[in-house]
């Protein structure tokens, strides 16, 4: 099953909760609730790091401008299966983590056809964005409990 903590997916069209147009997106799977609910990240491209934090891979983390995310540098190798790393820098910002209901990406998404399994992260990259997450004044309370 590909529906496992620790799996990136890519996930064809995904149709985003606050109605964004559709469009192909990676998904990690952060944890998986009684098999009803899953917890996810979105990871994006785009760069909202202040100029004054240096980028290094990991946790970015600045308490005094409010400001954290995890940060895979293009091509860094994240999974232990399959040598995956990002084509592009990457980030998790924790105020866009949120949670999905199983039953409705199973409605929604075909294995193998709306999605497919990228890998499953390397052991220490998956608890460093975990622990990431649940440092972040930005991750709202209710995902941290689900972490």
């Amino acid at each position: 099953m590909m529906l496992e903590v620790g799996n990136i997916l890519y996930v064809y069209d995904f149709q985003f909760k606050n109605g964004n147009p559709d469009r192909n997106k990676y998904f990690i799977i952060l944890n998986i609730v009684d098999d009803d609910l899953f917890v996810a990240s979105l990871p994006t491209k785009h760069d909202h790091v202040p100029q004054q934090i240096e980028k290094n891979h990991g946790c970015l983390n600045d308490d005094s401008l409010r400001f954290n995310c995890y940060y895979f540098p293009k091509d860094h190798v994240i999974t232990e299966d399959t040598g995956f790393g990002f084509p592009l820098n990457t980030y998790v910002y924790g105020e866009e983590v949120d949670s999905y209901s199983v039953e409705k990406f199973h409605d929604t998404y075909t294995e193998f056809v709306d999605y497919e399994l990228v890998g499953k992260m390397k052991e220490d990259e998956f608890q460093g964005l975990i622990d990431c997450l649940k440092r972040s004044g930005q991750t709202k309370r209710r995902i941290k409990r689900l972490l």
